[in-house]
């Protein structure tokens, strides 16, 4: 007698259409299918732990609570996400790159994001700590001199926490040499820009060769962030940003990085036009996620530092 396969399978759902699946895959042989609604999952009432499959079955009304959903659905290492169409047609996902499957009369959009195994991200993260402790020790110089000039430019701190937005969309406080004049958001949050007058003479190299970003390193060893990764935002941009692209919680499955494929290839963004354009860039490095991807991103950055070519 063969061995019942008792890996669950999540049916993620809201009304007939969901429910009906669900009923369906759980009759076939094999099968140990959990039904939850979508709503229950937006809410935190229900948690996925699933293994093996994720098949999302919305009514066409609650498509748009697709991009809250996404970031729970993301977080385990082995799980394949299959996304059903909607049934007029009207639901598009931007980021999707793969097959049409047909099943039980449902076409399904093959989900491409694939975290990484269990041992790549315990290399990645192990790397981290080894390379960040190694990098603090070997730029101490390079941190004092910083921390002088920066004393020396202007009034104020060293260095300056902020809050961002980070892995599971949870806060944390991510830590920079300051570049800028004390109290230059006196106003409000405000991007900063070319020819910014609140950014200080030292603080203008330090942002051209990312030396602003090096007490990041901390960030690293702290758990908060990853060397790769991408660039972690303030909530107040992160609302401005998800008004036009709701798809960026996507990257809450991810940890922010110092560096990113979004920062190598387009900088600092002066405003939330310029953040949607950088979020493509960190959308590709979210499809590729790879150990390789890490290290051709870590190599771009080495030459925006050497030869200051930061925006």
């Amino acid at each position: 007698m063969a061995k019942r396969n008792t890996a669950t399978v999540w049916v993620v759902g809201s009304g007939r259409r969901g429910l009906d699946f669900a009923r369906r895959q759980g009759e076939r042989e094999g099968r140990a299918v959990e039904y939850a609604d979508i709503r229950d999952i937006q809410n935190g009432r229900v948690s996925l732990a699933a293994r093996n499959d994720v098949y999302v079955v919305p009514q066409n009304e609650h498509y748009p609570l697709l991009p809250s959903l996404f970031p729970s659905l993301c977080l385990a290492p082995s799980v394949n996400i299959h996304v059903a169409e909607s049934e007029d047609a009207s639901f598009r996902f931007p980021y999707f790159r793969g097959e049409r499957v047909t099943q039980d009369g449902i076409v399904f959009l093959e989900f491409p994001y694939r975290a990484m195994g269990v041992f790549p991200s315990f290399l990645k993260r192990l790397s981290d700590l080894v390379f960040c402790s190694c990098l603090l020790l070997l730029l101490l110089p390079v941190l004092l001199v910083s921390a002088v000039l920066v004393k020396c430019s202007s009034k104020g701190p060293v260095f300056y926490s902020q809050p961002r937005i980070g892995l599971h969309g949870k806060i944390f406080e991510i830590y920079k040499f300051r570049s800028m004049k004390q109290g230059a958001e006196q106003n409000g949050p405000l991007l900063s820009k070319k020819g910014d007058p609140r950014i200080t003479e030292w603080g203008e190299i330090m942002r051209r060769y990312r030396i602003d970003e090096l007490p990041q390193l901390w960030n690293v060893i702290k758990g908060d962030m990853a060397l790769v990764g991408y660039r972690p935002e303030r909530e107040f941009f992160i609302r401005e940003i998800v008004k036009v692209s709701p798809y960026y919680t996507l990257l809450y499955a991810l940890k922010p990085g110092i560096t990113s494929l979004g920062i190598t290839t387009f900088g600092y963004a002066e405003n939330v036009e310029q953040m949607l354009v950088r979020l493509e860039e960190d959308m590709k490095y979210w499809r590729r996620l790879s150990l390789k991807e890490d290290l051709r991103v870590g190599g771009k950055t080495v030459k925006v530092v050497l030869y200051g070519i930061g925006k």
